[in-house]
């Protein structure tokens, strides 16, 4: 089963993400972290690399964050876990519902591509 690893500048933010992904795909993997190194808001290399390397499997990992350093973060520690042969990705989608659509393909089963990309179109939804 595809992972997910939900990054955050705030930990609450990220734990309150899953609650709401994990109603919705039971069984789902997802781990939230968030805050910097020291506790306070921001993003830290360490949290999100300890993060990827905890849910990791065979089947992947995707990574979804909400803005900025955040997403800056975890490109690098992407990049090295792709160095590395992991098959690790970075969605580019809106946190909340792309880690609902995420949550609920990869509960089914579905391979990082299609979990990805149902991540990814989670940004065309219209809501009016």
């Amino acid at each position: 089963m595809v992972s997910l690893v939900l990054v955050s500048h705030s930990q609450k933010l990220a734990e309150s993400v899953a609650e709401v992904a994990l109603l919705m795909a039971k069984g789902a993997k997802i781990k939230a972290i968030g805050g910097n190194d020291d506790g306070g808001y921001g993003a830290s290399e360490k949290k999100i690399t300890a993060a990827v390397e905890e849910m990791y499997s065979d089947d992947g990992v995707i990574v979804i964050a909400d803005i900025g350093s955040s997403v800056n973060t975890a490109k690098a520690v992407i990049k090295k876990m792709a160095d590395e042969g992991k098959k690790v990705l970075l969605a580019d989608c809106p946190m909340i519902e792309g880690s609902i659509a995420a949550a609920v393909m990869s509960s089914i089963n579905m391979p990082l591509e299609e979990v990805l990309r149902q991540a990814q179109d989670s940004k065309n939804m219209k809501k009016a």
